[in-house]
């Protein structure tokens, strides 16, 4: 098993998956969650899409998370394979008392709201990507407002600010947390 592991949490909209598909670049590997939700777009191919039947059928789930009634998990032998998992904070203090003997690097990757309601139209059908965003945004929020007022007791915590559409500075601020990341490793476990 793989004693550290990164994880991204930010909310809708925030940059969370630019900065997991850098750290893909350069070689780690990421968990794709399932969850029972509908693709939002046919060949979206962002978790593993199943039934909520399959689902009750999993036993080794971590990470449990449910999002506008629709659950969201990971498995322990995924997370045991994995360098990187983007997950909220629920799921954040599940994986954890999980694991306790994995060493979790917290990345959160913040944006204002208007920033994140932009980006998040900007998706695909406006009308839809609204509807959506509003639905997750009031879902996910109190676990989020809590997090943010907790989240500078902790020690294993990164704060990145993703204000700007800046591409660039949210990859180097990856690439730089990879660094850290790799610097910590034992490099025999890739």
């Amino acid at each position: 098993m793989k004693n550290k592991m990164i994880l991204i949490a930010g909310r809708s909209g925030a940059g969370k998956d630019r900065y997991a598909d850098t750290l893909a670049e350069m070689g780690l590997v990421g968990v794709k969650s399932y969850t029972t939700r509908p693709k939002r777009y046919e060949t979206e191919d962002t978790h593993i899409f199943i039934s909520k039947e399959e689902s009750d059928l999993i036993e080794d789930k971590v990470a449990v998370t449910k999002i506008n009634d629709y659950e969201y998990f990971a498995t322990k032998s995924q997370i045991e394979q994995a360098d990187y998992y983007i997950i909220d904070p629920h799921g954040i203090r599940d994986l954890t008392n999980a694991c306790p003997d994995v060493d979790f690097q917290i990345v959160y990757i913040y944006a204002d709201y208007h920033v994140r309601l932009d980006r998040a139209v900007g998706r695909g059908d406006p009308e839809k990507e609204l509807w959506t965003f509003k639905c997750r945004e009031r879902s996910e929020d109190q676990q989020f407002t809590v997090f943010e007022h907790v989240i500078f007791n902790f020690d294993n915590v990164i704060i990145h600010n993703n204000n700007t559409d800046d591409i660039e500075k949210l990859t180097k601020y990856a690439k730089n947390d990879y660094m850290r990341f790799v610097e910590e490793l034992d490099l025999s476990l890739f």
